[in-house]
């Protein structure tokens, strides 16, 4: 529903809108009819037996939604973001009903739409910690663990406005924003480990929709810094050296790589079979032949360095 209704903003034949929408509002059903177990206004997930996921959200890991002191929360349980995917459905709709001229259909999916904002910013607010909870569980307690899901409330604007100066102060805390972009879970909580998955670990695609909600609540600034640090991280790479140990097969020929961003410049590189060369490595930078050394070699290279 949301990409039509994007495709829809942008001009697209109304004929093919229009002969899509049946589908989308096949969608809006399942909203109301599945999507909201418990009729509470909130779309919740639930695994229907003991080998679906447990966690069917965008952080599908077993582990990935828990509470501040890193307690797992228990389904059915209603994510902060899929309630943003269900508002900007409603909105999409409500336009596109809007620009066929119909304008009860447009009025009651904007009313729809009002109400889940009204109801999502008085039960997802934490209002002690300044920021709204990752989720409701299945008692509709808010699990509250500060994550980098509210970012994808900005960009669909079901925020209140007025929260959303200290959502984007947290999402930018030292807690949350690592220097290379926004965690997936702030580093203060129970279940933080920057090495996990999703409970701590920082990914690019959730930091692109976040930046893009910060832009469209006003925080240009803070959308900067994450763009930025998502390219410095891009760039870097160890200063080490440059290990290469190519085996072609014969019958696809030869390879020929030009601008590959290597520690800050551009390096061209050339590979026929096993033979390989690289013009413009960073100064300082070593070209090694042959395969980086495993874990039991540096092991053993540091027995022998130690005996010696």
């Amino acid at each position: 529903m949301s990409v039509l209704g994007a495709v829809s903003r942008w001009g697209f034949a109304k004929g093919t809108i229009a002969a899509l929408l049946p589908n989308a509002d096949r969608a809006l059903d399942w909203v109301r009819d599945y999507g909201d177990r418990d009729g509470d206004g909130f779309v919740e997930y639930g695994r229907l037996n003991d080998r679906g996921l447990i966690n069917q959200g965008w952080k599908d890991s077993w582990d990935g939604i828990n509470f501040a002191d890193g307690t797992l929360a228990e389904s059915p349980i209603a994510l902060c973001e899929v309630q943003a995917y269900v508002f900007a459905a409603y909105m999409a709709r409500a336009w596109m009903a809007y620009d066929a001229g119909d304008m009860a259909v447009g009025d009651e999916l904007t009313d729809r739409a009002a109400e889940l904002k009204k109801r999502f910013n008085e039960q997802f607010w934490l209002p002690d910690r300044g920021y709204f909870a990752i989720a409701l569980d299945k008692d509709k307690r808010p699990v509250d663990a500060c994550a980098s899901n509210m970012g994808r409330c900005l960009w669909f604007g079901l925020m209140d406005e007025e929260k959303a100066p200290l959502v984007a102060e947290k999402l930018m805390s030292p807690q949350m924003f690592s220097g290379w972009g926004v965690r997936t879970l702030a580093s203060g909580m129970g279940a933080y480990n920057p090495a996990s998955y999703h409970n701590g670990s920082v990914w690019p695609h959730d930091n692109a929709i976040i930046a893009a909600g910060l832009v469209r609540y006003g925080f240009v600034e803070e959308a900067q810094r994450i763009a930025t640090a998502l390219l410095e991280a891009d760039a870097h790479v160890s200063r080490g050296g440059l290990w290469l140990d190519p085996v072609l097969l014969e019958a696809y020929g030869d390879l020929h790589i030009t601008n590959a961003p290597m520690a800050g410049g551009r390096i061209t590189i050339d590979i026929s079979g096993s033979t390989t060369s690289v013009q413009g490595l960073p100064e300082g930078m070593v070209l090694h032949r042959g395969h980086r050394p495993w874990m039991t070699e540096l092991v053993e290279q540091a027995k022998l360095r130690k005996e010696a």
